[in-house]
């Protein structure tokens, strides 16, 4: 028995820590079990005679042994459940924040598409990406016009090879400009293009 607990006390280190807990109570169930399998096995304690256990028998209610180990395996199993709930409650605000951030970044480039649509040029039917730019460069700037909000940014004009790999745009055409906009850890790119 003691090769198995030193055995387990050896990999602890390996594991998450809610499996070194559940490793820790294995260990311990198994500590307070030889400790009641001694006593009753001792040879120095004389419980093992049949007369004792004739009186043991006859009467009615639990004995302290079986109180103990009631009261042992109720803690292990309420501490199991706090830690399984601690944990859920102190994650449960990860994925609304993620929400939140992922609908405030969307709403950026929400109203980015939208000046993008206002940029359509009946006459020359092509899209002025160019003025598009500067509004998204000078957008998360809260005195400009538009402001878009708070976020960090990567533009530049590309285009694409004969195999569909994206290049940076040599040619001067500017026909597709690709916008990865960064706010609250939170990253979304668009392509748009005259």
């Amino acid at each position: 028995m003691t090769s198995l607990l030193t055995y387990r006390n050896r990999d602890l280190c390996k594991t998450p820590p809610f499996a070194q807990f559940l490793c820790l109570a294995q260990i311990l169930i198994l500590k307070i079990l030889h400790v009641f399998l001694w006593l009753k096995f001792s040879p120095s304690l004389n419980l093992n005679k049949i007369e004792h256990f004739s009186k043991v028998s006859n009467q009615k209610g639990l004995t302290i042994l079986e109180i103990i180990v009631t009261i042992v395996i109720a803690a292990i199993l309420g501490t199991v459940l706090v830690q399984v709930m601690s944990t859920s409650l102190t994650r449960s605000s990860v994925p609304i924040t993620l929400l939140q951030n992922i609908y405030s970044i969307s709403q950026i480039i929400e109203e980015m598409t939208a000046d993008y649509e206002g940029l359509y040029d009946e006459d020359v039917k092509e899209y002025d990406i160019s003025t598009l730019k500067t509004y998204i460069e000078n957008g998360n700037v809260s005195s400009n016009t538009p402001y878009y909000g708070p976020y960090s940014l990567d533009i530049g004009y590309i285009e694409f090879d004969a195999s569909y790999n994206e290049i940076a745009d040599t040619s001067g055409d500017d026909r597709s400009l690709k916008v990865t906009v960064t706010s609250n850890n939170q990253s979304l790119t668009v392509l748009f293009t005259k």
